[in-house]
């Protein structure tokens, strides 16, 4: 595949100023709302004609990362989701060991009494949307001047894991709307198969060296308690899942 040499360039026009709802937020330009045509402006349709265009380079080249930069700097593979990158554990473990000269960090999805109970080394424990949009804002500074790769997983990288990593992706796109498609977090991946994947192929890695699932018996008040807390926004993804399809490029 011959190396792409488009680089994402800044639209002031592309702004919340004028028709914020057009910004390429969340969405493809195809499933934008679309007003009559005489209620569009010259600069709402150049907004859109940019998008799409953009929205075909990401098309055409599925290896680019967020901002259509570069390419992943990691090998990757086709996940359990569609919508998202994914890694193998082997890749993380690489990474572990410094292998790629990525700048990293590890997010762990899963609740506090299953990251006490074994992560990942070096992995932060973020289980809430507050905990994504204090992470954002926290790093916001530091990813201005150094680029860094974000690895999500739960247990499985089924549920959690995914749902907080389209969560940072959504929130940092409206963060740079009026820069689109610049992002803070262009290069994001899930780990597939989750911590149990990892557990069992990097056991090394993990710190403590054991792996307790979510559903342990003996922890089932905290489960109670840690769902209570993360169902506060679950509504809301649910009423998104819908447009999900339409959603990349991610």
């Amino acid at each position: 595949m011959s190396v792409n040499t488009f680089k994402p360039v800044r639209f002031d026009f592309l702004s919340d100023d004028e028709d914020s709802s057009d910004s390429g937020f969340g969405s493809s330009p195809e499933s934008v709302s679309h007003s009559t045509s005489c209620q569009r402006s010259p600069m709402i349709k150049a907004k859109r004609w940019i998008l799409k265009w953009l929205w075909k380079e990401w098309k055409s080249e599925p290896c680019l990362i967020g901002d259509a930069s570069t390419q992943h700097s990691l090998p990757t593979i086709d996940g359990k989701h569609s919508d998202l990158i994914s890694i193998e554990s082997k890749t993380v473990g690489r990474l572990l060991q410094l292998e790629y000269s990525q700048d990293y960090t590890i997010i762990d999805c899963r609740y506090p009494y299953e990251f006490d109970g074994g992560h990942i080394q070096g992995a932060m424990n973020i289980f809430t949307e507050e905990g994504i949009r204090s992470f954002l804002e926290n790093q916001r500074a530091n990813v201005i001047c150094k680029r860094q790769v974000l690895v999500f997983h739960c247990e499985f990288s089924s549920k959690r894991g995914p749902k907080l990593m389209r969560l940072l992706r959504s929130l940092d796109r409206k963060e740079n709307s009026h820069r689109y498609p610049e992002l803070y977090y262009p290069e994001i991946y899930l780990l597939d198969g989750g911590y149990k994947a990892f557990y069992e192929c990097n056991k090394a890695q993990c710190n403590p060296q054991a792996y307790l699932p979510m559903l342990h018996e003996d922890h089932s008040s905290d489960l109670r308690h840690f769902r209570t807390r993360s169902k506060s926004w679950t509504a809301g993804e649910k009423r998104s899942r819908s447009r999900r399809v339409a959603q990349s490029p991610y």
